[in-house]
């Protein structure tokens, strides 16, 4: 499955469809696995992982700015 992310960068016009937004956060950035779902809306920024199976639905945040997030398959 192919990730539309928005990293802190702002669309080009011809592409206005909605993106997750990835972002790092204190140097610390997010690690996804390959076959995460990321929901168009959604938004991961800091020290967070997602592996294999996981799905991140819409409206979600997941902010690491006091602590990890570890998210593991299924």
């Amino acid at each position: 499955m192919r990730k539309r992310v928005l990293d802190g960068r702002r669309a080009p016009a011809a592409t206005m469809e909605p993106m997750a937004i990835v972002r790092p956060f204190d140097g610390r950035a997010p690690r996804i696995a390959d076959d995460v779902f990321l929901a168009d809306d959604c938004v991961v920024i800091g020290d967070v992982e997602l592996g294999e199976g996981c799905s991140v639905w819409y409206g979600t945040v997941l902010r690491d700015d006091v602590n990890y997030i570890r998210i593991g398959a299924r």
